[in-house]
């Protein structure tokens, strides 16, 4: 796991996990897990485990004070493209930015690996914050082009 800091909120740090080999990935995707299953019940708890303990999948973890708050499961696709599966941030961390902060740490990322179109399946609750992150509809995806 390697972590990468955010200046504008203090005790932030993000992590990218390719990996799904250690114990401390293990114990990190199980607190992302955990925040899922309580932030995206309908999705079923054995969705979100297949998804999120995936070696098919990448993770972008959002820590705060050494504590998984959000995160991100994502896999690469064909065409410079990355499928957003899952994604959420605890309820007491809700409307503070940490959302937002998330989702452009996950854009600079998938652009500086030439990644420029971001796919995914909301609801209708989630579809005006992609929208406010710049994500457009398309067909019955939306679509980021960045």
């Amino acid at each position: 796991l390697g972590g990468d800091s955010c200046t504008s909120f203090p005790n932030v740090d993000f992590i990218f996990n390719t990996s799904r080999k250690s114990l401390g990935d293990f114990m990190a995707l199980t607190s992302l897990r955990r925040i899922f299953a309580k932030e995206l019940p309908k999705f079923g708890i054995e969705n979100l485990k297949t998804l999120t303990y995936s070696k098919d999948c990448s993770t972008l973890l959002l820590r705060r004070k050494a504590e998984i708050i959000g995160g991100m499961v994502f896999r690469i696709l064909s065409n410079a493209a990355a499928e957003l599966c899952l994604c959420a941030i605890c309820r007491p961390h809700h409307q503070k930015g940490y959302g937002t902060l998330m989702m452009r740490k996950f854009q600079r990322h998938l652009f500086a690996t030439n990644i420029t179109t971001i796919v995914t399946a909301a609801d209708h609750g989630a579809v005006e914050w992609f929208r406010k992150m710049g994500f457009a509809d398309e067909t019955e995806e939306i679509k980021w082009k960045g």
